[in-house]
């Protein structure tokens, strides 16, 4: 089988060998969210956050739902994805997450707002700086 993920080299049903050499066993059930709960790992390495931050225990709880619920709402095999969701180990994939929004009743980036606002500040510094060094175009012959 082909890995997505050029670090991770997928042996047999759920065993891998990473770009180190070590093999490990997972649950084939459980290797997208291992593959991209480790490049979001390598991606976060230099930032404050080491679990994902998001609201959507509390949106479930507002919702008087069960993870047991939601799973079988969304169609998802089994709860605990939706565990390591809540718990920020890995990432919903996109349809998930307007699937949960829709569910929850709330704008997808409600669900990760925490997450959002830590970047807000930086991006709109950026942003400001590239508006500034912009040339003016000017209208007309």
């Amino acid at each position: 089988m082909q890995s997505p993920f050029p670090e991770i080299e997928i042996l047999q049903a759920g065993y891998h060998r990473l770009a180190d050499g070590t093999l490990n066993w997972i649950r084939p059930v459980n290797l997208w969210c291992y593959n991209y709960t480790q490049l979001f790992k390598k991606a976060m390495k230099n930032t404050k956050h080491k679990r994902i931050p998001n609201s959507l225990r509390k949106h479930r709880k507002a919702r008087g739902l069960l993870q047991k619920e939601v799973a079988r709402i969304l169609r998802i095999k089994n709860a605990s994805m939706i565990s390591r969701w809540e718990n920020g180990l890995c990432v919903p994939k996109p349809e998930n997450m307007f699937r949960l929004g829709v569910l929850y009743r709330v704008m997808v980036d409600a669900l990760f707002i925490d997450f959002r606002k830590s970047f807000e500040k930086g991006i709109l510094r950026a942003e400001q700086e590239v508006l500034q060094n912009k040339p003016e175009v000017q209208n007309g012959p």
